[in-house]
């Protein structure tokens, strides 16, 4: 499993499912690095608030809200607020999907707030590599993150 370096992040469209495609929330740890944006969070039930998260930390039976931070760090507080997103097509850099082809999954990684090329102890799909089409620049790599489907409780059949 290789970690992805995202060299960038820039929101290139922002999905409108009629769902909460970003969630905007208090965040309880400082992020990684100097920015927040390109970092995976999840929504902690038990507090309400964002922790930069691993596929460690996700129990894959129990939904979780899970997503890319896309707000900046604003100051290096313990808490602030983080606006993730769930459902959108990001540009994470030049060459940081460049390993990856067309429609390969994006995972979370097994190492805080990272997504990888391979799934970590828990498989969690984080997004596609889907084309982006930039007029006589030709076609680019980006992320279509889509963790939607990680906050909707799984249906149990009646007996």
């Amino acid at each position: 499993m290789a970690l992805l370096t995202f060299t960038d992040f820039k929101p290139i469209r922002v999905a409108d499912l009629g769902q909460q495609e970003t969630y905007t929330v208090a965040a309880s740890t400082a992020g990684v690095g100097s920015t927040r944006q390109g970092v995976v969070f999840m929504l902690q039930a038990s507090t309400g608030k964002a922790e930069i998260c691993n596929s460690t930390d996700i129990d894959i039976e129990v939904p979780k809200l899970v997503g890319f931070a896309s707000t900046p760090q604003r100051s290096n507080l313990a808490e602030e607020s983080v606006t993730i997103l769930r459902e959108a097509d990001v540009f994470v850099g030049a060459t940081a999907l460049d390993g990856l082809d067309f429609g390969d999954p994006v995972y979370l990684s097994d190492t805080d707030g990272r997504a990888a090329d391979a799934a970590g102890t828990n498989t969690v799909i984080l997004g596609y590599v889907v084309p982006c089409f930039i007029g006589n620049l030709g076609t680019d790599r980006v992320l279509r993150i889509s963790t939607s489907h990680l906050s909707i409780p799984p249906t149990v059949p009646a007996a």
